[in-house]
């Protein structure tokens, strides 16, 4: 995946009903093995990957760890839709869809204008 961020933040398992901590890596901001959470916003100005200010940013979101904690269970959903707005990492929730990844400016299709 090569450079990327890691968000920590909580997801629920689809088998258990259970919200357990998640580290999900990411490709945007000044990418450079940093830690975020939820509120947090977003540092530039090194290995950049994407555009700052941006008002609302659709991120892809890898989960690093797919066996649920709690009960063991594989798979869990393992793509995830990280929501920015204007540099703020605001929200979680698990992908619908690819599909405007592959229209990303980037091309490489880690993030996308919602």
């Amino acid at each position: 995946m090569g450079t990327f961020n890691t968000l920590h933040t909580a997801i629920q398992c689809l088998q258990c009903g259970q919200v357990t901590p998640a580290r999900l890596q990411f490709k945007f901001g000044h990418t450079r093995q940093l830690d975020y959470k939820l509120g947090d916003t977003l540092l530039w100005g090194g290995n950049d990957r994407g555009r700052p200010g941006l008002p609302r940013v659709m991120v892809y979101g890898i989960l690093e760890d797919i066996e649920c904690p709690a009960c063991g269970a594989k798979p869990v959903v393992e793509e995830f839709d990280i929501h920015v707005e204007n540099d703020v990492l605001l929200s979680v929730a698990p992908m619908v869809s690819y599909e405007p990844y592959l229209r990303s400016e980037d091309g490489e299709g880690t993030w996308a204008v919602a």
